[in-house]
């Protein structure tokens, strides 16, 4: 857990102990969890676009705290969202979805698609629809929301970095 073993048996103690790497709040983000993201860097860096990219073939310590640091804003964000009445449905997200889909191109099938996000990710659509699309869209609403509050366009970011700073914004992992 300390050295983010890979082993099964330490995935299954982590799942089954619920092992936090971090906690919001009272929210806290478990080991499983952060395997789970950290997986689909690993994947994603093993595949062909970030050998376009010239990406390293495994996550070094950044990435991995890029990962834990990404988990944290997702929870912040569905934080602020739920205190401040921002709420995306499943058709809003499904919407968001196929307007996405549709920008792709008509060239591109549903099937490529959902090769894609395997191939890349491991994840099927309903993951990347959980994963990307309505945590960009809780962040957006929230973000517009508080433009027109304060008149000031990155009055959202700075919340957000303020919010992670707080003493109840706890990391356990370490990364070297």
């Amino acid at each position: 857990y300390i050295r983010q073993d890979d082993r099964p048996a330490i995935r299954a103690m982590a799942s089954w102990m619920r092992l936090p790497v971090a906690k919001v709040g009272t929210r806290w983000i478990g080991y499983a969890e952060y395997r789970q993201h950290l997986d689909a860097l690993r994947l994603f860096l093993r595949g062909s676009v970030a050998r376009e990219q010239g990406l390293p073939l495994v996550p070094d310590a950044s990435m991995k705290e890029q990962t834990l640091n990404r988990l944290l804003r997702t929870n912040i964000v569905e934080a602020f969202a739920k205190e401040r009445g921002i709420a995306v449905s499943k058709t809003d997200v499904d919407d968001a979805y196929s307007e996405l889909m549709s920008r792709a191109g008509t060239s591109t099938s549903a099937g490529e698609i959902d090769a894609f996000l395997r191939d890349q990710f491991g994840w099927n659509v309903e993951d990347f629809k959980r994963n990307i699309i309505r945590p960009a869209m809780l962040e957006d609403g929230l973000r517009k929301k508080k433009e027109v509050e304060t008149k000031d366009a990155e009055a959202f970011e700075k919340e957000l970095q303020a919010r992670l700073l707080q003493d109840d914004v706890k990391r356990y992992l370490r990364f070297e």
